[in-house]
């Protein structure tokens, strides 16, 4: 009886020791991407492209929380959080946030594959490594139909993917599952205009202060919920 008991013990041990371990090793800080376009529409102008969408995005994350800083004169940063589940847009009026819960599924995802070790990205600036690629096929309500690549190291910016099992708006908590990890590299084709967040730089330091911020931020602003048209 106490050999066993002494064996329930070690795998308990090595258990939560293996866990401990894990959770260490999740990503949270922050990353900078260039964002890029060209297209072969003769009157593509991507100076005209990066001034309304930006050139460079800056992304935070913590434990499923995020916020994305793209400037662009048609962008505006906008933050998640899940506890709440919604995302929060800022505004010009300095006391209004607009929300949106993301909770409903506006993407669906036609098709998907896995390429394993699909093309070679940069993690760090000294270090390239081979990333895997998830490819999708995605449409929407409006019958808009468009392809996204993901390109991703199961050892690089990892994550728990289920932190996003009710984040359902833009397929998150599918994509996510799928991944395990934050992209190095993402690459958007829509419309003829292929778009690609390249990673630029890594930052891991602790964010617990910053998301504090944001949620009293969202208490003390008046709040709208966005137009769904």
């Amino acid at each position: 009886m106490n050999h066993f008991k002494l064996l329930a013990c070690l795998i308990a041990v090595v258990f939560f020791s293996s866990f401990s371990s894990t959770r260490e090793t999740l990503f949270e800080g922050q990353i900078s991407y260039k964002i890029t376009a060209d297209s072969d529409q003769g009157d593509f102008d991507a100076a005209v492209y990066a001034s309304r969408f930006g050139s460079a995005a800056e992304f935070f994350f913590r434990q499923g929380n995020y916020e994305m800083r793209q400037k662009g004169d048609f962008i505006v940063p906008y933050f998640y959080l899940k506890k709440t589940n919604k995302i929060y847009f800022q505004t010009q009026e300095q006391d209004v946030l607009v929300w949106e819960h993301a909770t409903t599924p506006n993407t669906k995802i036609l098709k998907h594959e896995i390429k394993p070790k699909a093309l070679k990205v940069r993690v760090s600036m000294d270090e390239s490594v081979d990333c895997d690629e998830l490819r999708l096929q995605l449409s929407n309500s409006e019958g808009e139909q468009w392809q996204e690549s993901y390109f991703y190291h199961a050892n690089r910016f990892t994550i728990n993917g289920l932190w996003f099992n009710t984040h359902k708006l833009h397929a998150f908590n599918q994509i996510y599952a799928k991944m395990n990890a934050i992209p190095s590299r993402i690459v958007r084709i829509k419309d003829g205009i292929k778009t690609t967040f390249e990673l630029q730089k890594v930052q891991n330091y602790n964010l617990e202060t910053h998301f504090k911020e944001l949620e009293q931020l969202v208490a003390v602003s008046q709040l709208r919920e966005r137009d769904k048209d």
